[in-house]
């Protein structure tokens, strides 16, 4: 491949074709910031997703001083429904440990950068890069997506991967190595995509192994990944208005509030002693799908009505805590569970008493 004419197509082609995302233009141009919470947000997670949580998160915490001084409970609560939530905290660990320093940016070092909560290689170079103009190329997933379609690697080694680095510096020897690097991500994103590659749209076609051989759905390789499934019962009471939940203090969704949960063999036997209780109403919620990591998990939610000293007694007396549906609210949940928030709030506009 000849790298100078690879890097003259691809930036004449991003000259045209860029898109402009939020963090790209966000307050004072790439500030380090807004670059690092856009690549902590974009890790598994697309770019059409991630944009309004990162307008809405910049309102919210337009500097890094606003992250660190916020509490847990409300930084998830801006994480809501983008998953791996350990990011957010992360993010707000990293805040506060810099905040502490008196500092107002990210650090300029690369070795520092990886020394902060939840900042690895990748995030590293993008910050480098994006908001200092450092020479760094950045192999995250779309990336190293290209290279591997561009010379037919079936993997990721290192050897491919100190070879990418190579060539991608001599591009940023002729051109600005923040506009490289968003050159590269946004091929991947846009064009280069792993599904129906939109190949008469790349500017680098002649380049392509895998376009002349007619294999660019074989690059990188399929993942293989097992999905486990599992069902769990969740029991919400409620009187007078309010309802019980407790705070997860480990696994999934750490620091999320949630309801009691249980196993369906365990919740099935629960099920079974709140029915034969003739002071406990059992209202059946709709059903919901939680996918996280390798599982499919299938929630079977019931809000129980009754007087408070049955409701407690018949959930064994954890340790739940009484909320009003206003404090309910405004409380951090995973998705699917947000989701039943919001039905419990439906039902008592229409009328139903708890």
């Amino acid at each position: 491949m000849e790298p100078r004419l690879f890097f003259t197509r691809l930036m004449d082609w991003f000259s045209q074709s860029r898109r402009l995302d939020p963090w790209s233009v966000h307050g004072n141009s790439y500030a380090s910031y807004a670059v690092w919470i856009s690549e902590i947000m974009l890790q598994q997670t697309t770019v059409s997703v991630v944009q309004p949580y990162f307008e809405a998160w910049m309102a919210r915490f337009p500097a890094l001083s606003d992250v660190a001084k916020a509490n847990e409970e409300e930084v998830l609560r801006m994480w809501e429904g983008l998953g791996y939530y350990s990011r957010a905290r992360h993010i707000r660990k990293t805040a506060q440990l810099l905040h502490s320093r008196q500092a107002r940016d990210l650090p300029r070092s690369y070795d520092e950068l990886c020394k902060l909560p939840g900042i690895g290689d990748n995030t590293a170079r993008a910050i480098l890069s994006l908001a200092y103009g450092k020479k760094m190329p950045v192999l995250d997933a779309n990336v190293r997506k290209i290279f591997m379609r561009l010379f037919l690697w079936k993997e990721w080694s290192k050897k491919n991967e100190k070879e990418t680095d190579r060539l991608i510096r001599e591009g940023m020897s002729e051109y600005s190595p923040r506009e490289v690097n968003e050159a590269l991500m946004q091929l991947g994103q846009l064009v280069c995509v792993r599904k129906n590659a939109r190949c008469h749209l790349c500017p680098v076609i002649s380049f392509c192994e895998a376009f002349r051989l007619e294999k660019q759905s074989h690059y990188p390789p399929p993942r293989a990944q097992k999905i486990s499934l599992k069902k769990t019962m969740l029991f919400i009471p409620a009187f007078q208005g309010r309802i019980w939940l407790e705070k997860r203090e480990k696994g999934i969704g750490k620091g999320m509030w949630s309801f009691r949960s249980l196993p369906e063999d365990k919740g099935t036997e629960m099920l079974n002693a709140v029915q034969e209780n003739p002071c406990i109403t059992l209202i059946p919620l709709s059903r919901r799908i939680h996918t996280y990591t390798r599982y499919r998990d299938e929630l079977i939610p019931y809000l129980l009505s009754g007087e408070e000293t049955y409701l407690l007694r018949s959930m064994g007396e954890p340790a739940l805590i009484p909320l009003s549906m206003e404090e309910a609210d405004l409380l951090p949940y995973l998705a699917p569970y947000r989701k039943i928030i919001e039905e419990i709030k439906t039902l008592l506009k229409s009328g139903i008493t708890l």
